[in-house]
């Protein structure tokens, strides 16, 4: 398989996975990935006194109610899906049930927000921007999964997660108001951190999009059609995250969810308000990405155009010169009349044909010049001041 069929088919799975269950397998059945990595679990304990974090493996997690017993919510943060086991002992803990455990293992789930009984369900999509040296930054999506219940949190991603590290040093350096509520707003922080971190990836591909859009029109890109697909495919991306995100963060901002009280309805609503101005953002880059289609093209046309200039004043001045030159060419014998090319036997007759071709040639440069088609007019000066 060649390198460049190789690559185009890590990037459409990149985007279209495939599901790990073969048809007919029962639902709430956990398969976790085989690339899935070991799971490290990370109990964070916190209240207004203050926030104890508590690394723990397998065999520790009966100590969860211990940790919980002395503070106001516990948060659960387990990174890596690999382990079965692992995730049936959270199921029972915390009474997930099986087909919100089953979403978790299958990590192609759009943003969606589920109802149960004792817990709400709350899928994200985390993203980071991987840089590329020679082409365009790849847009890379984790899943997110929450559960949220009365007095915890617990999330199970597949690699850290930026947001959930930021939150984790605010509880410790006791920055802000997490102390202070409860899951409800912990759950908020960590969904608003995550929308945060779609800004400085936007921003960094609206740049690239300036720049690309500088290169297409000084022609410095020969590569820039791929380049534009890239871009409008890693747009796409964030596309299928951004909308679907926005529905869940409107029902959360509703009041109409359990566990999430009246005052995190109006920092849902915040959040709600800032996966708007995402949208807008994304909206915006997207609609210049595309024009960028129509600039290449018409950049494209453009140079076409001077080049087909440039070979027809050639053709042009080339056409009279045929002419003299076949005219000189047709041999009629002197000898026979005197009208036939007298010329030939004039001692200067040579000199006269290459002089009449280089004064045709000249005289013809001239008329295009004073036309203005050899090059662009210049811009007519402006005088006096603009009328207001």
């Amino acid at each position: 398989m060649s390198r460049s069929r190789s690559q185009h088919r890590k990037r459409k799975g990149r985007h279209h996975t495939v599901r790990l269950a073969r048809p007919g397998t029962p639902p709430g059945v956990l398969l976790p990935s085989p690339s899935a990595s070991p799971a490290q679990i990370r109990a964070v304990a916190y209240g207004p006194e203050g926030c104890e974090v508590h690394e723990l493996s397998l065999q520790d997690l009966s100590r969860l109610d211990e940790l919980h017993s002395g503070c106001a919510v516990l948060w659960v943060e387990v990174i890596g899906t690999g382990d079965a086991e692992l995730l049936g002992q959270l199921g029972a803990i915390f009474e997930i049930h099986p087909l919100a455990l089953e979403d978790v293992t299958n990590a192609h789930q759009r943003p969606k927000l589920e109802e149960f009984e004792e817990h709400q369900f709350l899928v994200l999509r985390s993203p980071t921007l991987i840089p590329h040296d020679a082409g365009i930054p790849e847009v890379s999506c984790q899943q997110v999964n929450l559960f949220l219940g009365s007095d915890y949190v617990l999330t199970i991603q597949q690699e850290p997660s930026e947001a959930a590290r930021l939150i984790r040093e605010r509880l410790q350096a006791k920055k802000g108001r997490i102390r202070g509520f409860g899951a409800d707003y912990l759950a908020y922080a960590l969904v608003d951190a995550t929308i945060d971190f779609f800004f400085p990836i936007l921003e960094t591909l609206g740049d690239e999009v300036d720049w690309l859009e500088e290169e297409i029109v000084e022609g410095r890109r020969g590569d820039a059609l791929q380049r534009i697909y890239a871009l409008k495919r890693e747009l796409l991306e964030l596309r299928r995250i951004v909308f679907p995100l926005r529905d869940v963060l409107a029902h959360l901002s509703r009041g109409e969810v359990e566990f999430v009280s009246q005052g995190s309805q109006l920092y849902f609503r915040d959040c709600y308000d800032h996966s708007f101005q995402v949208m807008d953002v994304l909206e915006s880059v997207r609609e210049t990405a595309s024009n960028l289609m129509d600039l290449h093209q018409n950049a494209a046309s453009q140079r076409m155009n001077e080049v087909m200039k440039v070979l027809t004043v050639i053709a042009t001045l080339f056409i009279p010169l045929s002419f003299v030159a076949g005219l000189y060419g047709m041999n009629f014998n002197p000898e026979a009349s005197p009208w036939n090319m007298p010329e030939l036997r004039w001692r200067f007759g040579y000199p006269m044909a290459l002089g009449l071709m280089a004064a045709m040639a000249l005289g013809m440069l001239a008329y295009f010049w004073r036309k203005g088609w050899l090059l662009d007019a210049p811009p007519t000066p402006r005088l006096g001041p603009r009328p207001l």
